[in-house]
């Protein structure tokens, strides 16, 4: 388990929230920063163009004076004071402004390789340095050529307001940004903190909830928010598991009845055989014991069965082919008392498990025996790629809003049913847990008959090819 998982959903989200506030608002300082350095810089660079036009002007307006003056400070017998071209002073104060004299060479002689540097003059303020820091001056420069050589004006502007303005705002960002991310995160965690009291109120809740209070339901809040939703979902969970628990303490009580039937009717049997042994029928005691001992094993089978179904204990489909019209044959035989109406019954062949495929034909056949008042109508046939076993009844049927509960583990629609009319609820959700296991559907209806009519879907067994 990482640290990050073993911290609190609150601590998370600040931290979350934080570091990305951070990000952001680091980005937003570079840019800001970037963004300012670069206007001051242009303006800086704009005011240092108007000066170069202007002493470039005045270089080509009076060449040979500048020549002159060049070649006169440069001497050493003439000292010429610089104030005498104060005139020219155009540039703002943090302006630095000079003049080279680069002389054309006289016709037929030689250049040495390293010639000598060219004769400058001071403008406006100090000399220039030779090597001008771009990140200190803006810099630039034009050549202006005349009949003794070439001159090249150079203006360069101080960047020191410019720089010691951006100091003083990354300053200030220094001091600003880590405050707003305090800010920040104590904001992010009360927020959350109160965000999640919510939560923590309905899960204290929850806790007090137990398997004899389950009639109880949490507390939804006004806001039409993800917490409210949050109680409305576990307020229908309850509901859910409160049903399912009576259904649950319903089946122990049916259960217990349906085991404690045969039961007693064996003891009663074999008790009064006993008791008068002399003229007891000994043939009707063993048919009578055989009988509920049949019905006790079948229950519990079903409950056996319909346990390992939920486990998924039983594997793939077995790939055997099965006829479904003569299942439907061999477990109609054991239908009593009613009218039995076959007349759709034809051919129609599936794979899968035939003792599980037999469970359903019965449990269906026998339900719908149980509450029909005459007849049960069981057809077979085909549909495309699947086979298809109606049962219907001519009984009172299932109201639409009870349908689902019938297919439910321990699920009966009436709520006290006698042993003869009501099974144990198991049949129903047994045979639509192996329908489903062999990749069918069983489907509830009403009937034509005037009952309840269940369809069941297979997929047909394809023939193997020759």
């Amino acid at each position: 388990m990482t640290a990050w998982s073993r911290m609190s959903v609150r601590g998370r989200l600040t931290l979350t929230v934080t570091v990305a506030s951070a990000v952001a608002l680091l980005a937003l300082s570079w840019l800001m920063l970037f963004w300012l350095r670069g206007a001051l810089v242009s303006e800086v660079a704009r005011r240092n163009d108007v000066a170069l036009d202007a002493y470039v002007d005045f270089a080509r307006k009076e060449p040979k004076s500048v020549t002159q003056l060049i070649l006169a400070q440069n001497s050493e017998a003439v000292t010429l004071p610089v104030r005498l071209l104060t005139p020219l002073g155009v540039g703002p104060s943090d302006t630095l402004a000079a003049v080279a004299f680069e002389p054309y060479p006289t016709p037929g002689m030689v250049v040495p390789e390293s010639g000598r540097d060219p004769l400058v003059l001071a403008l406006q303020g100090r000399e220039l340095p030779r090597e001008v820091d771009r990140s200190e001056f803006v810099t630039k420069s034009k050549r202006v050529p005349t009949e003794q050589g070439i001159l090249i004006v150079q203006v360069a502007t101080s960047l020191s307001d410019v720089n010691r303005s951006v100091a003083v705002v990354r300053l200030a960002l220094w001091v600003v940004v880590p405050s707003l991310l305090v800010a920040v995160g104590m904001g992010s965690w009360v927020m959350t903190r109160r965000s999640l009291e919510p939560v923590a109120d309905l899960r204290r809740r929850v806790g007090d909830i137990t398997s004899r209070t389950l009639d109880e339901r949490l507390p939804v809040p006004p806001t039409d928010d993800e917490v409210a939703h949050l109680a409305v979902t576990m307020n229908a969970m309850l509901d859910r598991l409160e049903a399912s628990s009576k259904r649950e303490r319903q089946f122990v009580s049916d259960a217990g009845h349906e085991l404690r039937s045969p039961v007693a009717a064996i003891r009663a049997q074999v008790e009064t055989a006993l008791a008068y042994p002399d003229t007891a029928d000994w043939s009707s005691v063993g048919v009578t014991v055989l009988a509920q001992g049949e019905r006790l094993d079948r229950l519990v089978g079903d409950l056996f069965t319909l346990a390992r179904l939920e486990e998924g204990a039983f594997g793939p489909v077995p790939d055997t082919e099965v006829d479904l019209d003569e299942l439907v044959l061999e477990q109609v035989g054991h239908l009593k008392g009613r009218r039995l109406d076959l007349s759709g019954l034809s051919a129609a062949r599936v794979h899968g498990d035939a003792g599980q495929l037999a469970s359903v034909v019965r449990n269906l056949v026998e339900n719908a025996g149980r509450h029909a008042s005459e007849t049960v109508r069981v057809s077979v046939g085909t549909e495309g790629d699947y086979a298809r076993m109606v049962v219907e009844d001519d009984g009172p049927g299932i109201p639409a809003e009870q349908r689902d509960m019938v297919f439910e583990r321990f699920g009966r629609l009436e709520e006290a049913r006698s042993r003869d009319r009501g099974g144990a609820g198991l049949g129903l959700p047994l045979a639509g847990r192996i329908v489903a296991r062999h990749g069918g559907t069983l489907e509830l209806d009403d009937s034509e008959l005037g009952g309840a009519r269940f369809e069941v879907r297979l997929p047909l067994a394809q023939p193997e090819p020759e």
